[in-house]
């Protein structure tokens, strides 16, 4: 199993290719762009440009706000009973989470990009404390 030389975990995440063909878990090489702008392994320079477009590969992640995922978990539940009675047998977990997914997915898309910026800005951890 090939490993993230940063790192030294097999590869489990997003991976990024440099253009020397050096590939990274996403994570790490973004960490190691902080710092400098070579490859960590055979320290070719990486031009800006090319930087940027590998950061920009990984898509910003958006944590929706805790009502729209209980929205959605109600919507889901509703839906549940619905798939028992169309299939006979109750839906597994994995298969009502990943309709949970999807709906988020669906609803942030709807939005608008000033809105879901201000949610990737939103820190829905700090609420609960």
């Amino acid at each position: 199993m090939r490993k993230c030389s940063i790192c030294i975990n097999p590869f489990s995440e997003k991976t990024c290719t440099l253009d020397c063909g050096h590939k990274f878990c996403t994570g790490c090489i973004f960490e190691w762009f902080q710092k400098k702008s070579t490859c960590p392994m055979c320290r070719a320079n990486v031009k800006l440009p090319s930087r940027v477009a590998i950061l920009n590969e990984t898509p910003l992640i958006t944590i929706p706000p805790f009502e729209m995922i209980e929205y959605v978990c109600s919507m889901n539940e509703n839906y549940k009973e619905c798939y028992k009675e169309k299939w006979g047998h109750p839906m597994t977990t994995a298969q009502f989470t990943y309709g949970v997914i999807v709906t988020l997915r669906d609803c942030i898309q709807r939005l608008s990009e000033n809105t879901r910026r201000a949610l990737r800005n939103h820190d829905p951890i700090t609420e609960f404390q």
